[in-house]
């Protein structure tokens, strides 16, 4: 998968969202940072010193997806997909059983490819 040709597959939003995180760990060597960085911690400003490749628009579109979600979202997006396995994993049993919850996921999942392949 490249960097400049990745499309996410609609019909495997989860498989997607996974794929992206693993080429945005890529990327954020790319402009110079951690590959174990957080998507919330990059900001427009530390991106503006790397110059204009492939690495650095892949981390913008990746932000502006990140961006759109509102904030239980974020929390879904960054512990089972993007950062999946780094975190307690049944950190939804007190809000969601698990069936609710892996719909939520997909749900996250599917919002976070479509704004990112519109970003």
């Amino acid at each position: 998968m490249e960097l400049e040709t990745y499309h996410p597959e609609h019909r495997r939003p989860i498989r997607s969202a996974k794929e992206i995180a693993a080429l945005l760990r890529k990327a954020f060597l790319g402009v110079g940072k951690s590959p174990d960085t957080h998507i919330y911690d990059v900001n427009e400003y530390s991106l503006s010193f790397c110059p204009r490749c492939p690495e650095n628009d892949f981390v913008r579109r990746s932000m502006v997806a990140f961006r759109k979600l509102n904030e239980l979202e974020k929390r879904v997006c960054i512990y089972d997909l993007m950062e999946e396995g780094r975190h307690y994993r049944f950190w939804f049993m007190p809000y969601y059983s698990a069936g609710s919850h892996e719909k939520l996921v997909r749900r996250v999942a599917e919002k976070f490819c479509r704004e990112w392949a519109n970003a």
